[in-house]
Parts: C-alpha cells; sequence; structure tokens
C-alpha cells in the first residue's frame, strides 16, 4: 500500500495496492458474479441529485448499489473486504494523518457502497458533485488494460486535476469538489467484461439517510 496525501490546490489522497492480492480475489469472484445485464441498472433509472441537471441524465455506465442488493453485509465479498477502509489504524494511517482538516477531523459514522461499471464506448460521467462528506472511488480492471480514458478529473476553479484510473488504485476526496470521469474508449468491442468498475464508498457524518449504513 502507498499512499500519497495532497494538500495545494485542494487536499485529497491516493492509496496505490489498496488491496492485497487476496482481497482483489475476493472482491473479483463478486464482480464476476454480478457482471451480467440483469443485475445491473442503467443510467436511465437514475433519479438521484447528483446523477442528474436540469432534467439531463449526467452519466453513462451501469450500476448497482451493493447495500441496497445485500440484505447483510457479510453476505457479500465487496462488503466484507471494504471495511478495510475503516479499520483503526488503516483509518489513522490514510486519513487522520492528513494535514488538512477536513480529514484529520472527521469521524466517520455511516457509508453506502455503489458498484459502476463502464464498458461501452463513450460511457463516463459529466462534471458532478456527490451527496456524501467524502467520496472514497476504488477503480478495478482486468490486466492488461483493454480500454482508454476512464480517468478522473478534479476541479478547482479553473484548474483540472487529472487522475488516471489505474487498477487497485484508490482516491478519498471532500464529495462537494466537482469531478467527472472522461469518456471510455474500449480496445477491442465492447460486452466482453474487460471494462472499468469503480468501487464507490459515499462517507457520511451523520446516520440520518435512510440509505447509509452504520460502520461496524
Amino acid at each position: 500500500m502507498k499512499i500519497n496525501q495532497y494538500n495545494d490546490e485542494i487536499p485529497y489522497i491516493i492509496i496505490d495496492n489498496f488491496y492485497e492480492n487476496w482481497e482483489r480475489d475476493l472482491i473479483w469472484q463478486e464482480l464476476e458474479f454480478l457482471n451480467h445485464n440483469c443485475k445491473w441498472d442503467t443510467a436511465t433509472k437514475q433519479n438521484r441529485e447528483s446523477a442528474t441537471k436540469n432534467g439531463n441524465i449526467l452519466k453513462s455506465n451501469r450500476f448497482q448499489w451493493l447495500d441496497s442488493l445485500y440484505y447483510e453485509r457479510s453476505k457479500s465479498n465487496i462488503l466484507t473486504v471494504n471495511r478495510k477502509l475503516f479499520d483503526k489504524d488503516t483509518w489513522k494511517k490514510i486519513v487522520m494523518s492528513h494535514p488538512h482538516w477536513f480529514f484529520n477531523t472527521f469521524e466517520c459514522l455511516a457509508d453506502s457502497t455503489l458498484l459502476s461499471y463502464y464498458n461501452e464506448d463513450g460511457d463516463g460521467y459529466l462534471k458532478h458533485q456527490d451527496l456524501s462528506y467524502m467520496t472514497c472511488l476504488t477503480w478495478f480492471h482486468k490486466e492488461p488494460k483493454k480500454y482508454t480514458g476512464g480517468d478522473l478529473i478534479l476541479f478547482c476553479g479553473e484548474k483540472e486535476i487529472p487522475v488516471e484510473s489505474n487498477n487497485n488504485r484508490m482516491i478519498i476526496f471532500p464529495s462537494r469538489i466537482p469531478h467527472q470521469v472522461t469518456a471510455l474508449t474500449m480496445d477491442d468491442g465492447v460486452g466482453k467484461h474487460d471494462g472499468r468498475f469503480c468501487l464507490t464508498q459515499f462517507l457520511f457524518y451523520n446516520t440520518s439517510s435512510d440509505s447509509n449504513h452504520f460502520i461496524n
């Protein structure tokens, strides 16, 4: 695990190789299980404020809210493995040690998990903001990488901060920072399960929303 903390224009954190090999194996088992059309929702079903603007849908991908899919988190490989972030020592090393107050004063009380899949030419997510306090993204793809694009851009005023969506790379940033996912181009056609997976953990400082789940 390699941690890089940034505190220039905006505060954010990048962690490369966050998950160990055995954890990634568990994640990929579930990704393969979920990677069938009947298990995905499409952006046309999206009604959340962060994914629409003036009635227009901002994203083109497939997605699934895992906490809605699994009544018990323990039944999901992903929802079990991604508790790693909240391990006391891990949280301290990654988040609490950041020099910016946004990170080092934050106590996460609840989270929700969204799995997104980009696998068609042109899939992406236009500039938007999330509704949580903090957003944590982790990217996965098969090796070798079979697409171009799909990178994250963070916006700080007129400045753009690009972040490449490397395999097993995590980025954590304030949710209200505008960001987008650049359009994807597949190298060898579509529909072959060779696209870009994004595991999003929305982190909250309260438990007022029914869609949030207590940290455990």
